[in-house]
């Protein structure tokens, strides 16, 4: 398997036998004063067996891999940074996917490792069979997050929105469960940029407008007012991005990405 590059080329693609696809698309972000780029990368597979994939891990990548006790972990760590590594090199162009790894921060957020690359970052998430993650430059922050809406967790997601949320989501119809995980995603995104995960308690993180934008769900938000997130519903999921207030970003290529991946 060879993780395909470009760094100008959407929707690069590879395929490994029959149960692993990945996509990448480059995203500009339009600032009033510059263009920045960043590179989001979706990662589909059941890897649960695991071997087949791990050699692709750098080194230091596989002892991490090596030392999580359950397959569903393992599987949750390869697809992550599969994506992760995916976005790094569609951003960057680098061709020797080895020569760069994702490591880990003493709070558990990932550092971009390797081939002297310097002030990138990326921001995981992974949900099921899915890895979602985009690398961007250090000067413009972004994170992302992606949720299964429904099942299990329903509960757990309704309990970390505020009144004040669910009022505003039944204003713009968005009242049910795909609209409540689409804010607990956004949040979700938003804390992975603060760097503060589930650590803090998400009503710091309320949202204060949302509306339904171009087919997706946008929101500002009460205690951050220099960030905005918007999330997309694609069943049965739920991926979302947060990111600069003052970013324009145009989100089709990412919406085919998410459709297509």
């Amino acid at each position: 398997m060879v993780l395909m590059t470009g760094k100008n080329k959407e929707n690069q693609v590879y395929q490994a036998e029959r149960n692993m696809h990945a996509r990448s698309v480059i995203l500009p972000l339009i600032r009033e004063e510059q263009t920045f780029s960043a590179c989001a990368a979706i990662v589909r597979g059941e890897l649960a067996t695991g071997a087949p994939w791990a050699g692709q891990l750098h080194p230091e990548e596989k002892a991490a891999y090596d030392a999580f006790p359950s397959t569903r972990r393992k599987e949750s760590f390869l697809l992550g940074r599969l994506s992760a590594r995916q976005a790094v090199l569609g951003l960057t162009g680098i061709d020797t996917p080895h020569a760069i790894w994702i490591d880990t921060g003493v709070f558990q957020f990932p550092v971009v490792r390797g081939a002297g690359l310097r002030n990138i970052q990326v921001s995981i998430s992974h949900c099921d069979n899915i890895g979602f993650s985009v690398a961007f430059p250090e000067a413009h922050p972004l994170g992302v997050d992606v949720e299964k809406v429904g099942g299990e967790t329903e509960e757990a997601v309704l309990s970390q929105l505020t009144g004040k949320e669910k009022m505003l989501l039944r204003s713009c119809g968005q009242d049910h469960t795909a609209g409540y995980t689409a804010v607990f995603s956004m949040k979700e995104a938003l804390s992975k940029i603060l760097r503060t995960g589930m650590m803090l308690d998400f009503q710091f993180l309320e949202v204060e407008e949302a509306k339904v934008l171009k087919g997706a769900l946008a929101c500002t938000f009460t205690h951050f007012g220099q960030y905005k997130a918007f999330a997309r519903f694609q069943k049965p999921h739920v991926f979302s991005m947060a990111l600069p207030r003052r970013t324009a970003v145009h989100p089709a290529p990412l919406w085919r990405l998410l459709e297509e991946g």
